[in-house]
């Protein structure tokens, strides 16, 4: 429930460039979906597709989890 994840398989190592400092982040394995596609880059899609708003986004409330309890008959 949700929308699509970003698609990454967040076992990544955290390295600092020698001569730069910048700091990368690279990931350390492949991740593959239930059905043998690849995770990383396109990520899982949800079986209840619920976008969230702006109030989502700004941490103020979790309309997601509010929207599926609706859904399911939780909360009126």
């Amino acid at each position: 429930v949700g929308v699509n994840t970003d698609g990454s398989s967040g076992n990544s190592e955290v390295n600092y460039l020698t001569h730069s400092g910048i700091r990368v982040r690279i990931s350390t394995m492949v991740s593959f979906q239930k059905d043998g596609q690849l995770l990383d880059g396109y990520g899982t899609a949800p079986d209840l597709i619920i976008e969230r708003d702006l109030r989502q986004i700004f941490w103020i409330e979790d309309t997601q989890l509010k929207l599926l309890k609706k859904q399911i008959g939780l909360q009126n």
